[in-house]
């Protein structure tokens, strides 16, 4: 996983990066999800699988706007702001 230079992993939580200054909250994660089950799927029903438990919170209007998201060869791209209390965007 390509991560910025200066950015350093959290020693507390694996695949967590974040810059040394850090006034907005940024940060960057790996991590994966099964949606519930480790099981063989389709490519489909992991694109579904995908949608339900990594991008739906993002659909949140009231909570959040989505600001691009690209369908990719590999994956997808969603980048969303949040208007969520003590989070700034």
């Amino acid at each position: 996983m390509a991560v910025p230079v200066d950015w350093a992993e959290d020693p507390g939580f694996w695949g967590l990066f974040s810059p040394p200054d850090n006034p907005f909250r940024a940060q960057l994660s790996a991590g994966s999800t099964c949606g519930g089950g480790c099981v063989q799927r389709t490519e489909a029903e992991w694109a579904e699988t995908a949608q339900e438990t990594e991008f739906a919170q993002f659909r949140d209007e009231e909570n959040f706007e989505i600001e691009v998201e690209e369908d990719l060869a590999d994956g997808k791209l969603l980048v969303a702001t949040s208007n969520l209390p003590g989070w700034s965007s």
